[in-house]
């Protein structure tokens, strides 16, 4: 922006609000100098013209023709016929996006001579805009005849510019100005000029320099704004802002005759705005980035182990898997190549990769395409294996997790009196599954670790950035399957277990205690802490309170001996804090919830095959308790 204006490439765009301004601007009041008059047949009639205009001692007289004419008036001091040049001139009223507003002094002496003797106080070499708040309709313009004739005052003509002109046909393109579109004779432009410098009211535009200072300054200060506000708040602020910018440039125009970088600051407003907008993107995604990034490491830590990870390929941890846990006939591993739909061999177990019959390694055609359709192993009815058996049964399963294809898994299997398929399907499908999940872990590891080795490799390769998107969905499903694992553990513990918040409400339970409450016709949502502890122990409720107010203060836990329906219980109640080290927390806020477990002494007991012989060991055990405390006493 900064060289843009300095080299005043902008400056055209104020073209449109220029105009806009001097057709809201006129003043019907205003008198000019000039007196316009056209000729059907200028090149017979502009001696007597011009004769008849000095008769009324007009200031100047000025015949516009691109002519060169044979016989000129004897008084040619104050006559100027501008198609006589000496040398080539360019045009002094120049355009701004077509608009015809602009005035350049001609660089040469000898072009447009009438301009600077008429107007030798005139010094400017630099452009300036011309105004137009003079009305069209107030330019006195008469015809020739008129002139000849004597039928116009002396008034009307003395001590005025008189512009002399060929009358335009119709057909003639109209003037690209404010107020002139109706016209076709640029005589009218240079008249408007000729009053602007008569006046001294031409426009000029601000310093080149000085704007290009006023542009840094406004679109520094707005980046900064516009990055501590949200997009809405920074929309209406440039809504505001460019209506001031309006107003400001138009008193400018109007009171000082001075241009200030109205269209500039129009744009440096919302150029200012959409950087701030989609700088404030880019730091978005680069946070999400990041935490997706945290988030995926936290999860390799739980589900790869470090063996796994630090190894180079994860396949020999698989073979070793499955050569340890199955009793396949004949297995083979196929894994995918990166970025393409074909498959390579990995490695066979009780057979040769040779033994492979199938030709296709295209995941994307059958028998491959089935299975992945099927989500799970499928039996193949074509030929995959060489020598293949007469019970000899052949499966295949793809190795996939969140829909990203790591490869396959062909086998077969002796089908005979013994062989339980559905099973087998069953436990194919659930050793498919994890291996899936870890070639999916460990290869985005690896991506992780190569990601900045590979950047100029993806930057040539068109593969610059993983969408987020994907990310996203594979931090949610990483996060939901540990999620899903919490809570089946929680809710397969042997011990009836409630968890409550620091409100006492219930936030989750486990099947045992669904159970319990079934038998003592406790309503789970409704009751709070304070109530279940109230129920199961029979303490006064202000010991109870006393209890769960110790346990939120202090962050600790408490026992009790329950009996409920002739089953024996020890309630461990504890404090769940969400801090690492409780030390750390000053407040009972800092809480995440309450715990209560019920551990079920009766049934630990029935399931030792003796149960007295623990009794006997708790009693001695008590016994020796109790000596020692009286020893100590």
């Amino acid at each position: 922006m900064f060289i843009a204006e300095t080299s005043a490439v902008l400056q055209k765009i104020n073209a449109p609000i220029y105009s806009a301004f001097m057709h809201s601007s006129t003043q019907a009041s205003a008198q000019s100098n000039l007196v316009i008059i056209e000729s059907d047949n200028l090149a017979e009639e502009h001696i007597q013209l011009v004769e008849k205009a000095n008769a009324l001692q007009a200031r100047a007289v000025i015949v516009f023709t691109d002519l060169v004419f044979n016989t000129t008036p004897t008084d040619s001091e104050r006559v100027f016929y501008t198609g006589i040049s000496v040398q080539p001139c360019h045009r002094e009223i120049k355009s701004w996006l077509g608009y015809h507003i602009v005035y350049s002094p001609p660089a040469h002496s000898a072009c447009q001579k009438w301009l600077s003797v008429l107007f030798p106080n005139v010094k400017s070499t630099h452009h300036q805009l011309i105004s137009f708040k003079l009305p069209v309709s107030t330019l006195p313009k008469f015809k020739a005849q008129r002139l000849l004739a004597n039928d116009i005052f002396s008034a009307q003509v003395k001590n005025k510019i008189v512009f002399v002109t060929q009358r335009t046909p119709d057909y003639f393109p109209s003037l690209m100005a404010p107020g002139l579109q109706d016209e076709t004779n640029p005589v009218y432009l240079y008249s408007y000029l000729t009053h602007n410098l008569d006046q001294n009211s031409l426009v000029t535009p601000l310093n080149p320099l000085i704007s290009a200072l006023v542009e840094l300054i406004v679109i520094i200060v707005l980046i900064f704004v516009y990055l501590r506000f949200s997009t809405m708040f920074n929309v209406r602020l440039a809504v505001l802002l460019n209506t001031l910018i309006l107003i400001v440039g138009y008193m400018g125009i109007s009171y000082l005759q001075l241009l200030l970088p109205i269209g500039q600051l129009l744009i440096v407003t919302w150029i200012a705005l959409a950087w701030a907008f989609f700088h404030s993107r880019s730091i978005e995604d680069q946070n999400l980035k990041k935490l997706l990034e945290d988030t995926e490491q936290r999860m390799f830590g739980r589900y790869l182990p470090k063996s796994v990870i630090e190894q180079n390929t994860p396949w020999d941890g698989v073979i070793t898997l499955t050569n340890q846990l199955l009793s396949l006939n004949k297995g083979i591993f196929l894994t995918r190549v990166e970025h393409d739909h074909r498959l390579r061999e990995i490695h066979a177990l009780n057979c040769q990769i040779s033994d492979i019959k199938e030709q296709r390694r295209d995941y994307e055609r059958p028998p491959y395409s089935d299975a992945i359709k099927a989500l799970g192993v499928i039996q193949i009815s074509r030929p995959f294996f060489v020598n293949l058996a007469e019970n000899e049964a052949q499966y295949i399963a793809p190795l996939m997790y969140a829909g990203d294809i790591r490869g396959f898994w062909a086998m077969t299997v002796i089908n005979n009196e013994q062989f339980n398929e559905q099973a087998f399907i069953r436990n194919v499908n659930r050793f498919a599954g994890q291996i899936g999940e870890l070639l999916y872990h460990h290869h985005t590891h690896n991506n992780l670790i190569h990601s900045s080795n590979q950047a100029l490799t993806r930057a040539l390769t068109f593969d610059v950035f993983e969408p987020q998107s994907k990310k996203v969905n594979t931090a949610i499903a990483g996060m939901e399957q540990k999620l899903s694992t919490l809570e089946h553990i929680f809710d397969r513990l042997s011990t009836a277990s409630v968890m409550f918040n620091l409100f006492g409400q219930v936030m989750q339970v486990n099947k045992a205690f669904e159970q319990l409450a079934l038998q003592q016709k406790l309503l789970i949502f409704d009751i709070t802490a304070l109530d279940l502890l109230v129920e199961v122990s029979n303490l006064p409720i202000d010991v109870a309170r006393g209890k769960l107010r110790y346990l939120t203060l202090n962050k600790g836990q408490f026992s009790l001996s329950v009996s409920l329906n002739d089953q024996h219980y020890i309630l461990l109640v504890y404090s769940l804090d969400k801090l690492t080290n409780i030390r750390q927390s000053a407040t009972p806020f800092s809480i995440s919830g309450v715990l209560f477990e019920f551990i079920n002494v009766s049934t630990l007991l029935n399931k030792l095959e003796n149960p007295k012989h623990m009794l006997e060991l708790l009693t001695m055990s008590e016994q020796q308790h109790n000596e020692d405390d009286w020893s100590t006493s």
